[in-house]
């Protein structure tokens, strides 16, 4: 563990390291951000990034990290808690051992958050994973840190559980505490189809295509940023060959079982007005 350095920004403070395939570098900078949650349009996520280096609040928001982090100076981690459950939904690992590579990791289960002091706008707490792997990648690490919530307020309360009716008229409900889905067939339905549209998408590298399948909350974040680099990223872990081989849906939000020569997983998919989103994988790869 590191001493407690302040952000050089003044934003906040935090003390640990990380380490990913043997090589540890300490965490000297966090910032703490009120995000869009995908599943609920009048939500807001916490967003927690810790780094080795500064990074600004600006680069963050509009998801620039991945031209910084491909320079090969910057190692961070980036997960997403809903504040309501105090649960890590997602994250992303830049590492600079892995920039050569283009490997970068996108997945659930990065971090298990415990959080000392939690407020709409203010957080102290603690993340942390151990030898969590995925592609060629093995990642540990251990941060506690004191943060300041910029980018708005976070909402401690709960989202108002799904109505009766309200499929495909909004995202309601967060895929991972899904009821009531009803099964897909084989190919996973029109979701199953959107999904194989963006790895197509994917493949072809063209940004346009790409952000047709990504949630609305997902493209106004990106909208004015460069996202030539980050895409053309995302070709190493998303498959060229996957199969839907069925899956679940409750008409907003579904499940999708793949396989594909990367790995198999589930797929989460969200019903927007114009069609089904891609949100994230579970894939091992």
């Amino acid at each position: 563990m590191s001493a407690v350095i302040a952000d050089a920004a003044g934003r906040g403070t935090v003390t640990g390291s990380m380490t990913v395939n043997g090589t540890t570098v300490q965490l000297h900078h966090v910032v703490a951000l009120a995000d869009a949650n995908p599943f609920h349009s009048t939500k807001k996520d916490l967003v927690i990034f810790l780094s080795d280096v500064p990074v600004s609040t600006s680069d963050i928001v509009k998801k620039n990290i991945s031209a910084i982090w491909m320079t090969g100076k910057l190692n961070a981690i980036r997960v997403e808690v809903q504040p309501w459950d105090k649960q890590a939904i997602g994250g992303n690992l830049w590492a600079a051992v892995l920039a050569e590579k283009g490997t970068q990791i996108t997945g659930s289960g990065m971090g298990d958050f415990t959080a000392t002091k939690l407020t709409a706008d203010h957080v102290t707490g603690h993340l942390s994973t151990k030898d969590y792997g995925m592609s060629d990648a093995l990642l540990s690490y251990d941060a506690t840190f004191d943060a300041p919530i910029e980018e708005g307020r976070i909402d401690l309360q709960a989202p108002e559980p799904e109505k009766e009716g309200d499929s495909g008229k909004g995202v309601t409900s967060h895929p991972a505490a899904m009821v009531g889905g009803k099964p897909l067939p084989a190919g996973g339905g029109d979701a199953g189809a959107a999904y194989l549209s963006y790895t197509k998408a994917v493949q072809s590298g063209a940004p346009a295509a790409i952000l047709k399948y990504l949630p609305k909350a997902d493209r106004d974040a990106l909208a004015g940023g460069d996202t030539t680099a980050a895409f053309s990223i995302l070709k190493d872990f998303t498959p060229k060959d996957a199969k839907v081989a069925g899956g679940k849906s409750n008409g907003t939000n579904a499940e999708l079982a793949v396989t594909s020569s990367l790995g198999n997983g589930v797929v989460t998919m969200v019903h927007e007005a114009d069609g089904w989103k891609y949100v994230n994988d579970t894939i091992n790869h």
